[in-house]
């Protein structure tokens, strides 16, 4: 980002640091962000990490700042949604795979089919996906699978 830093000095009984973001203006004491020249929130914020955690709908890696901003639409966001009797099927982008990069070969697992329960609405089932097309293949299979659970015909 090629942040210029802004160090003071505390008077005390040892010397503490701090830095400011030109970016953001926040200041931050850590030893991380001194050593590094780096503002943590910044970075964490907008740029795509090394390994990243967060994707869009097509599986691209985004920032979490961009990230956080998807995720509060609820359009984008919601693949599919099927009542089944007193059963609710959800479908949606999460954007989020805390393992992505880390299992070898594995794509980002951001998609997830969840079936609630009448009762508690607890969740009682639950799958993830990479793609889209998997994930609404994977909703239609799992209404299936409720409606064969509960006896209800397609008819």
């Amino acid at each position: 980002m090629g942040h210029h830093w802004s160090r003071r000095h505390a008077a005390g009984a040892g010397v503490s640091h701090t830095v400011t973001c030109p970016e953001c203006g926040r200041t931050a004491s850590s030893a991380a962000d001194i050593a590094d020249h780096d503002c943590t929130w910044c970075h964490q914020w907008w740029d795509v990490r090394e390994h990243p955690l967060h994707f869009d709908r097509l599986g691209v890696a985004i920032s979490l700042g961009e990230w956080a901003q998807l995720v509060e639409d609820d359009e984008y966001k919601r693949i599919d949604s099927t009542m089944v009797g007193e059963w609710f099927v959800s479908t949606v982008w999460t954007g989020m795979d805390g393992l992505a990069g880390m299992v070898r070969g594995r794509p980002a697992q951001i998609f997830e089919t969840a079936v609630f329960g009448p009762a508690s609405w607890h969740t009682w089932e639950q799958r993830r996906y990479a793609t889209e097309e998997q994930a609404r293949r994977g909703h239609d299979e799992m209404v299936q699978l409720v409606k064969k659970l509960e006896g209800v015909d397609d008819g």
